[in-house]
């Protein structure tokens, strides 16, 4: 990731949200499908390393090469997927 920010390279960025453990379990799905980093901060405390990253997000097609219909490939900033809707 650091190495993203250092080339100013694009990135995406998924976030899934499990309902349970079970394989068929509802879930929540946020992508952002064009980011780019802007800085990262990474603090390697007594307890954890953590990771801060701040970034702008723009208008991207999250996967122009997956089947669907070339009508619904347009870009977006965020997609929303949720099982239970």
């Amino acid at each position: 990731m650091i190495e993203a920010v250092r080339r100013g390279q694009n990135l995406s960025l998924a976030l899934r949200m499990d309902a349970e453990t079970g394989d068929s379990s509802d879930y929540m799905t946020f992508i952002l499908p064009g980011i780019k980093a802007t800085s990262v901060d990474v603090d390697d405390g007594a307890k954890n390393l953590i990771q801060t990253l701040n970034f702008d997000a723009f208008p991207a097609v999250y996967d122009s090469e997956s089947a669907i219909d070339d009508v619904l490939k347009k870009p977006t900033t965020l997609i929303i997927q949720d099982t239970l809707a």
